[in-house]
């Protein structure tokens, strides 16, 4: 036979190696099957909230902020029109424009809240920014909460260099922003509901990668590993040598 003329010899340093690799991919492809089921739970979660009744934002449970993510809340209050923020580097539909973000002072509460009002196109000249009009009555609002699953609300002050208003920011340093406009806000914003007045485009989609692009990410690290396998296995069959 064919298997009778052949033995198998591997090197200890070739399976040493061979085996940290495998370990390795393995690894990896197990870390994106956990980030899968991550992901699936924040859709469920994303889902379930956007089909539920807004509830009153004064009322929730603030000290968890995170416990908030995608539910879906109602506000009443007024605009602080003269500190609009314009959150710089959206891009919608292949343009570059701004999310904006004004402060909303809660009526019969000391609360306040960034809500996002949708995306703004920036215009053919970056260097004139839009002229917002302002809203002078009582708002009623609803939206849903948004906070990022990474850090992006920063606490580097120097990320908000321009000067005036609306301001123009890389990243929303809520510390910065409560310090410079006077009161404190809170760490997240809402997120306005499309048909909700005094807005702008609203199509609104959670930025993260889908529960099945990191299966499929999974599968090729086990695929690799599967072909690491394989081919330590075939370098290392050798003739048998005559006795």
């Amino acid at each position: 036979m064919l298997f009778s003329q052949k033995t198998f010899q591997p090197k200890k340093w070739a399976t040493f190696i061979t085996l940290l690799l495998l370990a390795l991919l393995i690894n990896l492809g197990c870390w994106q099957l956990r980030r899968a089921e991550q992901k699936q739970v924040l859709v469920d979660n994303y889902a379930k909230q956007a089909a539920q009744a807004a509830l009153a934002f004064q009322d929730l449970p603030l000290e968890n902020i995170s416990a908030l993510r995608y539910q879906r809340v109602s506000v009443e209050g007024f605009y602080d029109n003269a500190h609009s923020i314009l959150l710089d580097n959206q891009v919608y539909q292949g343009k570059a424009g701004y999310y904006v973000l004004t402060p909303l002072k809660l009526s019969n509460s000391s609360l306040s809240v960034l809500i996002n009002r949708g995306w703004l196109p920036q215009g053919a000249d970056r260097a004139q920014l839009p002229v917002l009009s302002a809203i002078p009555a009582r708002q009623t609002l609803q939206g849903m909460v948004y906070i990022p699953l990474q850090q992006s609300f920063l606490l580097d002050a120097s990320k908000n260099q321009e000067a005036g208003w609306p301001k123009r920011v890389q990243a929303l340093d809520i510390t910065a922003l409560s310090k410079e406009i006077g009161y404190t806000l809170q760490p997240l914003e809402i997120r306005l509901d499309a048909k909700q007045a005094n807005g702008f485009i609203r199509d609104w989609q959670p930025k993260y990668l889908q529960p099945t692009k990191h299966i499929g990410y999974a599968v090729q690290w086990f695929a690799l590993a599967a072909a690491l396998l394989v081919i330590y296995i075939v370098v290392n069959i050798q003739p048998k040598k005559p006795e």
